[in-house]
């Protein structure tokens, strides 16, 4: 999501210098350590930001509600950061719009004008370190394990379907708006479809997650299945689930790290994995499924992707607090790093679906902390508020078709005709 052309900073040795452009006019204030600005300098960017947010339909006092000043300072300072970490600090709150339409509307504005308002020269500094260094390298890999999928089961099972299908939903033919077990279920098949599972076949789910899709595909299409994950308590989760479903002569789950993948296998699954693979790692990712993949067979990938191709996750608030070293890679990027490998026999983009799973998930996700089911000593007021802005701020960017889901279909040799359902 590319919110850094609306806020930025210009960083100097320790001395922060500002650029704030309206029209014509241009100031530049010198601030020594970030830690003062005056309430003229704060009453021009209020202006400025004012008037770039009304340009995108969004109101300051109607649409956004200030609570506290500094919040346009930390906007035009840090970002998308800053406008995350002065919603969890309380700054600021929604009024007339919800969230993701303000989210959406930003999203909007053109890039020019994003460009013209501020530059985001910190995160250049990452964005070259990032295009220097493997962020997901094998020793670096289970930062986000820690991070993000160890925050507990009890945790995401309070509010995802009851399958724990963290990862988009497919919605066609799914008539209430608010059924995401049904709609789950129809990916999970969907998925299945595509893949044209027989009994008897053996599959590898990559970045298995809680292993319910392994345990689905076995249960329900005879297929034997081996989950990798390199998270412990997902993994733990579910080898727990395959004995309670007695599925142990089906169902297998590795606790490692997906290059060290062995084994030949008739089909192949990644379903929100690949946003941890990394630009640098791509063609890896596709070098060891082709490895172990059988001739003749088929992978499917299921990846949110960016709008565009870039070198660097370009949100600043979703790798400090949601998924660090994450990686969006295009539409383009799943055909390039594959075409040498596989043949891409089928690509389906339903990104709006993945907006109904997010306003689902913010839905059962409010109940919780409306129900006081969460842990208020884990949970915390401001953790809640972080979970919000992380699941409206990711809604947004569905809506404005800046993000997209992809399911791509491959195959290996394979001389029959590939018909999609």
């Amino acid at each position: 999501m590319e919110f850094e052309g609306i806020f930025a900073i210009l960083p100097s040795f320790g001395t922060t210098v500002v650029a704030v452009g309206c029209g014509i006019v241009a100031m530049y204030v010198v601030i020594i350590g970030g830690n003062f600005i005056s309430p003229k300098v704060n009453s021009l960017i209020r202006r400025v930001v004012t008037k770039r947010f009304a340009s995108a339909g969004v109101r300051i006092g109607q649409d956004i509600v200030i609570h506290d000043e500094r919040a346009f300072w930390a906007w035009a300072k840090s970002g998308s950061l800053g406008f995350g970490e002065t919603y969890m600090a309380k700054m600021w709150d929604t009024g007339s719009q919800p969230l993701e339409e303000i989210v959406a509307g930003l999203a909007q504005l053109p890039p020019e004008t994003k460009r013209k308002m501020f530059k985001a020269w910190n995160w250049r500094i990452f964005d070259i370190y990032y295009r220097l260094f493997n962020m997901q390298s094998v020793s670096r890999a289970d930062i986000i394990a820690k991070k993000h999928y160890n925050l507990g089961n009890e945790f995401f099972s309070a509010w995802l379907d009851s399958n724990m299908q963290y990862s988009c939903g497919y919605w066609d033919g799914v008539a209430d708006p608010d059924d995401i077990d049904a709609a789950q279920v129809n990916k999970m098949n969907l998925i299945a479809r595509k893949l044209q599972l027989e009994p008897g076949m053996t599959v590898v789910d990559v970045g298995c997650g809680w292993g319910t899709l392994s345990c689905f595909l076995a249960s329900n299409y005879g297929v034997k299945v081996t989950g990798v994950n390199i998270s412990t308590e997902q993994v733990k989760f579910a080898r727990e689930l395959v004995a309670q479903r007695g599925l142990a002569n089906q169902v297998t789950f590795i606790l490692d790290d997906y290059r060290n993948l062995s084994g030949k296998f008739d089909r192949l699954v990644t379903v929100g994995f690949l946003e941890h693979v990394g630009l640098m790692n791509l063609p890896e990712f596709f070098d060891v499924a082709h490895r172990v993949l059988k001739p003749g067979g088929l992978a499917l990938v299921q990846s949110i992707t960016n709008g565009k191709t870039v070198h660097v996750q370009a949100d600043q608030f979703i790798h400090k607090y949601i998924f660090p070293n994450g990686y969006l890679p295009s539409p383009k990027l799943l055909v390039k790093y594959a075409e040498s490998k596989f043949v891409v026999e089928d690509m389906q983009n339903f990104g709006v679906d993945y907006m109904r799973t997010l306003q689902v998930w913010h839905k059962r996700f409010k109940a919780c902390v409306d129900k006081g089911i969460f842990d208020p000593e884990k949970q915390d007021e401001t953790f809640v508020r972080m979970w919000e802005f992380y699941l409206l701020y990711c809604t947004g960017a569905f809506k404005a078709r800046i993000t997209h889901l992809y399911q791509v279909v491959y195959s290996k040799k394979r001389p029959e005709i590939y018909i999609a359902p």
